[in-house]
């Protein structure tokens, strides 16, 4: 619990830095109003050139998202192709978001463009999809609960 609150402290003085700093129609305006708003910072000579703290740590989680997605690609693919090692699938995966990527966007500007219609794209597969994957485990669960507890009521031994 000690870990959700710490997040919870963290995000509500990150985003009322924001803010403060940028006013809500900044916020709205620009996709990554953190790296905007620490660009503001100047602190005398001292402390300056902040953003490139927030610079790396977007890097990074960029990099962990790519990953993440890759290694769930790379585990579906091993799970659609019955093969039991998704090691065999990761180049491949990486590859092919290399590749999509490539066509995807010529330029940064157009990166930057889909960041304004991301949360419209994600909304299946981080919304939608999961909701539909946990409703078939739960439907695929009771059936087998439901056909094991009939074959005990018939007197046959169930199956491990």
């Amino acid at each position: 619990i000690s870990g959700i609150l710490l997040y919870l402290v963290i995000t509500v003085v990150v985003n009322l830095r924001n803010l403060l700093m940028l006013g809500a129609d900044g916020i709205k305006l620009f996709p990554f109003s953190s790296y905007l708003a620490v660009s503001i910072i100047a602190i005398g000579e001292f402390l300056t050139r902040v953003e490139v703290i927030i610079g790396i740590n977007l890097m990074i989680c960029g990099f962990y998202k790519v990953a993440g997605c890759a290694f769930s690609a790379a585990i579906g693919f091993s799970a659609v192709f019955r093969i039991a090692e998704y090691k065999y699938f990761a180049v491949s995966v990486c590859l092919i978001i290399l590749t999509l990527a490539q066509f995807m966007f010529k330029t940064s500007a157009d990166a930057l463009e889909f960041v304004k219609t991301y949360k419209y794209y994600v909304l299946g597969y981080q919304l939608f999809l999961p909701a539909a994957i946990l409703i078939t485990g739960t439907v695929k669960k009771r059936r087998r609960q439901a056909v094991q507890t009939a074959a005990e009521a018939d007197g046959e031994p169930s199956a491990p």
